[in-house]
């Protein structure tokens, strides 16, 4: 099955990304590949109900901005 992504999918992705990025490039480009993945694997049955352990929490998280 493929996954269609709407256009406000999308302008989220690349709202998330554009936020990631200001701190970290390399953290955006992994958050945006790892939601990309998990996305497109809902088209895909036998795909892997979650991340490995070692990938998990290697994101940044976000700083409270004021």
């Amino acid at each position: 099955m493929l996954v269609v992504w709407s256009e406000e999918a999308k302008n989220s992705l690349t709202d998330i990304y554009d936020y990631i990025f200001s701190d970290s490039p390399q953290n955006a480009e992994m958050v945006l590949d790892t939601l990309l993945e998990l996305g497109n694997s809902l088209g895909n049955p036998s795909a892997p109900q979650s991340l490995p352990t070692s990938r998990k929490n290697k994101a940044k998280k976000p700083k409270n901005k004021k």
